[in-house]
C-alpha cells in the first residue's frame, strides 16, 4: 500500500472575459439555490447536480458549507477564482502555456486524503459550483 497523487489538471483561455464572467456568476448562482434546496428539503440529488457525484460528493459529504450563497457571494468566489486562473503565482499549482491557452495543475500526494492546498480547494469550489464550463475551462 502506497500514496497516491490526487490533483487536478485543467486547460483553458489565459484570459476570461466579461460575458464568460457573467455566465459562470448565472451558473453558480443556479447550482447554490439546487444545493441549498436538496440540503434544507432533505431530498435525493437533483439531477441538474449530477456532476457532483462525478468527483465524489453525495449525501454523506460536508456540502453546508454551500448553502445560503447569494448574489454578491458568488460574484466574490467567481472573481477570487478568476483572479486564481489569470495569475499564475500561487506555489502550490504549476502553470504551462499550450498556444492561446494555458494548462494549471495542483495536487498532492497523500494516504487517501484530499490535498489541503488552496489551489486544490479553489478548482475544486469551482467544479461544485460548475463554473469551468462557462468560463472555457476544461
Amino acid at each position: 500500500m502506497g500514496s497516491c497523487l490526487i490533483g487536478w489538471i485543467c486547460i483553458g483561455p489565459k484570459e476570461i472575459s466579461d460575458d464568460r464572467k457573467d455566465m459562470a456568476c448565472s451558473r453558480a448562482l443556479k447550482v447554490a439555490n439546487l444545493i441549498t434546496d436538496w440540503v434544507e428539503n432533505e431530498e435525493d440529488m437533483p439531477d441538474d447536480l449530477g456532476h457532483l457525484a462525478d468527483i465524489g460528493i453525495d449525501e454523506d459529504y460536508q456540502i453546508e458549507e454551500f448553502v445560503g450563497f447569494d448574489i454578491d457571494q458568488i460574484r466574490a468566489f467567481v472573481e477570487e477564482f478568476i483572479s486564481f486562473w489569470t495569475y499564475p503565482y500561487h506555489n502550490d499549482a504549476i502553470w504551462r502555456d499550450y498556444g492561446n491557452k494555458q494548462i494549471v495543475s495542483t495536487g498532492n500526494s497523500t494516504w487517501g486524503d484530499e490535498p489541503d492546498s488552496y489551489s486544490y480547494n479553489i478548482i475544486k469550489k469551482a467544479i461544485i459550483f460548475d463554473i469551468l464550463e462557462p468560463l472555457g475551462i476544461e
